[in-house]
């Protein structure tokens, strides 16, 4: 009787030990989750203002050649389409 209580008592702290020490772990685990999504959040208003910028360079570049005068130069043209498509990918990738 006595060693049944012994061992049920060692099961018990046992048993206790254990819980604390996933629930340690939980805790952990949850404090690095909210550590990555701050990371997430601050990288999400990098990506807001870079698409931002990108636009309105866009927009600004194409109200700079609203006649075509860059576009049709050879030189200046070429530099000209080159921007402007990397700015399209660049929004389309943001």
């Amino acid at each position: 009787m006595l060693l049944t209580i012994i061992i049920l008592c060692a099961i018990l702290i046992l048993s206790i030990s254990i819980n604390v020490y996933f629930a340690k772990r939980s805790y952990k685990m949850i404090e690095k989750i909210e550590e990555y999504e701050d990371i997430i959040n601050k990288q999400n208003v990098v990506i807001d203002d870079l698409s931002t910028s990108i636009t309105a360079t866009y927009l600004k570049l194409k109200m700079v050649d609203d006649r075509g005068i860059f576009a049709s130069d050879d030189d200046v043209g070429f530099i000209f389409s080159e921007m402007l498509l990397l700015i399209e990918k660049l929004k389309n990738k943001i």
